[in-house]
């Protein structure tokens, strides 16, 4: 009976722990996430993540749930409802792959972020046919490999431990144990931590490619009067404006009574230019497009060096996480 209820509490407490570590976790990853997706969509190479107060990660965290279960609710209700055959965590986050990055552009193109679907941004997406596939194509390969190694680490070393066993090979099943552990766990933790680096680098980069910005360059003018003078035609202009203004200055003081006030011809404005070239005007023109789906600053991105630090810490975050919930498995076997 004691040990009963001793087992109780350490769930509980262990329940609690998750909680707690599982929002702070949250928070961060939802923080670091959407700084990267909004960074790399202006055009930005290096990301800076900026230091903000826990509640605005907070905030972060609601704004993704939102996106996430506002399709997850119907899609639950008509699993419930025997309209959909499928498992429902799979079908969910297959799911989820697909529609997510319509919804999260079209709430980042609009005035409300309760917006979540917009049909200019599909109509764009469907303009890009290669980059959208490349994009599902990476984000699909991403996926599988931190789905099968989070389930080998939480779960499936147990079944292979089962069957191991059940065999001749019953001296493997400590060394599987203790594989899971030492190897599966802490390497489980890095591809989550940059998992989300890389899956908010990816659709960065999809919508950069897709809402391409416009930029300003320069036009030559041309060679008329109004081209702005030289430097050496510059000085010369001025030193005859201030010699021609010295011969009609006003009399100096002494020769009348009072101050003699006259109205000087307006100095010729002369604007300088530091070459013979000619001025050159702003213009509109599009800008370059921004690197593929399969360049190197994608797939090298959680190690830059402004990044390691936050690779760093969620990869800290993700193992914590994993070893509370492993110790949750633990109490609940018991």
């Amino acid at each position: 009976m004691a040990g009963g209820m001793a087992a109780v509490l350490v769930m509980m407490f262990t329940l609690a722990l998750n909680a707690i570590v599982g929002l702070w976790v949250a928070a961060y990853a939802a923080h670091c996430f959407l700084v990267t997706v909004e960074q790399t969509a202006a055009g930005g190479d290096a990301v800076e993540y900026p230091e903000e107060s826990l509640l605005d990660w907070c905030w972060k965290v609601v704004y993704l749930l939102w996106l996430t279960a506002i399709w997850l609710v119907p899609l639950g209700l008509l699993h419930r409802n025997g309209y959909l055959d499928a498992p429902f965590l799979p079908l969910a986050v297959g799911f989820l792959w697909l529609t997510f990055p319509v919804c999260l552009f079209s709430s980042f193109g609009s005035e409300s972020v309760l917006v979540i679907f917009r049909f200019d941004v599909l109509w764009r997406l469907l303009r890009h046919p290669l980059a959208v596939l490349s994009f599902y194509i990476l984000t699909a390969l991403l996926l599988a490999t931190v789905t099968s190694l989070a389930y080998f680490t939480l779960i499936g070393w147990r079944e292979v431990q089962d069957g191991i066993n059940a065999g001749r090979l019953a001296w493997l099943s400590p060394l599987v144990q203790w594989w899971s552990w030492l190897l599966a766990l802490p390497l489980t933790a890095l591809m989550l931590a940059a998992g989300i680096l890389w899956y908010g680098r990816l659709l960065g980069r999809l919508a950069a490619i897709i809402n391409p910005r416009r930029r300003r360059r320069q036009r030559p003018l041309p060679d008329d009067e109004s081209r702005p003078l030289p430097i050496a035609e510059a000085a010369r202009a001025l030193a005859r404006s201030q010699s021609g203004a010295d011969e009609t200055a006003a009399p100096a003081f002494g020769r009348d009574e009072t101050y003699g006030v006259q109205d000087d011809e307006p100095e010729t404005a002369v604007e300088v230019v530091e070459d013979e070239k000619p001025c050159e005007k702003e213009e509109d023109e599009e800008r370059q497009p921004p690197p593929g789906m399969w360049s190197s600053s994608v797939f090298r991105f959680p190690f830059y060096l402004r990044s390691l630090r936050v690779l760093a810490w969620l990869t800290a975050d993700a193992l914590v996480v994993l070893l509370l919930f492993r110790a949750l498995a633990a109490v609940w076997a018991i």
